[in-house]
């Protein structure tokens, strides 16, 4: 596999610390590709490949941050 050893390459089980698209680099079964992980997540073992899988950050992405809950609305003559 082709720049296994980049110490840039991330590994199945860490933890994805900067969010973003990721460049996906299997052993041998199937193509490079692309996809976003999301901060906070763990990169995940390949069904074909199992951990020999790498992950290589091509862009980061800032998350926005999450919607503001919403107040819950009280029904007339609740509590009575």
């Amino acid at each position: 596999m082709a720049g296994a050893s980049r110490a840039e390459d991330l590994l199945p089980g860490e933890l994805c610390t900067q969010g973003g698209v990721y460049q996906i680099i299997h052993h041998a079964h199937r193509v490079p590709h692309k996809a976003l992980v999301r901060k906070g997540d763990r990169f995940p073992r390949c069904n074909g490949c199992g951990a020999a899988v790498r992950f290589r950050l091509i862009k980061h992405v800032e998350e926005p941050p999450p919607p503001p809950r919403a107040k819950r609305a009280r029904k007339k003559g609740a509590g009575r």
